[in-house]
């Protein structure tokens, strides 16, 4: 198939390209992810006649040149994508979700918990944690720094811990349900 750039099967990375070449079969369905004020380009085989957005207020579609097309995230939620080609026949489909990006909050707990692997997922303005750390301290230390993350604007300095879900283990402990 065309070049995805993205992380592997089950990733939560978000897309930032989606190349498709004339060895790949059209029409085609994809499902993408992209980051909340981020953009994904993508790049067509052939020159594209439309691309129609079914939820312009989350994602917007700026043309760059005939095959090449930006999808720029502008708010959390779920939109369509649809390109059509000099023909008007439609030859993509991109199920498109955006989320809260949080690369910014992986990058900040791998520096600040060294030795952790803590990856974060944002579903509903709830962190969750996953991935292991140290130490306890560092277990709670996560929690407090994601709460930090999801606070809308700085004026509403609300932590609230109930918008955390911490499934880090510690490692070298055993595992205890209760």
């Amino acid at each position: 198939g065309g070049d995805v750039i993205r992380g592997g099967p089950g990733s939560s990375e978000h897309n930032s390209l989606i190349r498709i070449t004339s060895a790949d079969a059209l029409p085609q369905v994809r499902a993408v992810r992209i980051g909340r004020n981020k953009s994904l380009l993508v790049e067509l085989p052939v020159d594209l006649r439309d691309v129609m957005v079914s939820a312009p207020e989350i994602v917007d579609a700026v043309v760059q040149s005939a095959n090449r097309v930006h999808l720029i995230a502008k708010k959390v939620g779920q939109s369509n994508a649809f390109f059509f080609d000099a023909s008007s026949e439609q030859i993509l489909t991109l199920e498109i979700t955006v989320e809260q990006d949080t690369a910014a909050l992986d990058a900040l707990l791998m520096r600040l918990l060294a030795g952790s692997n803590i990856k974060s997922e944002i579903l509903n303005d709830t962190v969750i944690l996953t991935g292991s750390v140290r130490t306890p301290a560092d277990s709670n230390r996560a929690s407090d720094i994601a709460s930090r993350f999801i606070v809308a604007t700085p004026e509403e300095d609300k932590r609230d811990k109930n918008k955390v879900v911490n499934m880090l283990g510690v490692e070298g402990e055993e595992q205890v349900m209760l």
